[in-house]
């Protein structure tokens, strides 16, 4: 899959905007928590990747694999979870169980430094953050952006 820096940023942004909106980050708190929202969007826009590296390799014109159809077919056939659960699994969850697989996932050096420039990454008070904020919801995570514009 061939990645555009500036298709990979706009999609990275949604992330990071999503999850500040969740997390009711505002002017006041933007400073504080921006390197925990970048870290999150990070994994998101990881996931997005992940699932798109693995549908690709199955179903190239998206007629089965689409939106979070993928999720549920990686956890399925990656991770041997039963589909009625994997279908049925929060956000949370599944990142758990796809922990080590987004962990590895490695972006291309251009798009990780672009996106690094651009956002604040410096993790001085990462582990601060009230464990309650640390969950994803699953309103976090909108596949549509990535799933349609990057093939």
């Amino acid at each position: 899959m061939e990645l555009n820096i500036t298709t990979c940023y706009r999609i990275f942004e949604k992330h990071y905007n999503r999850i500040s909106e969740s997390l009711g980050v505002n002017p006041s708190t933007r400073h504080e928590l921006e390197n925990f929202v970048a870290y999150r969007a990070l994994i998101l826009f990881k996931l997005d990747l992940l699932l798109i590296d693995h549908r690709n390799s199955i179903d190239q014109d998206r007629f089965i694999l689409f939106g979070k159809n993928a999720l549920h077919h990686y956890l399925f056939t990656k991770k041997g979870v039963p589909y009625t659960e994997a279908k049925s699994l929060s956000l949370q969850d599944s990142l758990i169980i796809l922990a080590e697989d987004i962990s590895k996932y490695m972006l291309p050096a251009d798009i990780l430094n672009f996106i690094k420039n651009e956002f604040n990454f410096s993790s001085n008070n990462i582990k601060s953050v009230i464990d309650e904020m640390r969950v994803f919801k699953d309103s976090d995570w909108d596949f549509e952006p990535a799933d349609t514009r990057l093939n």
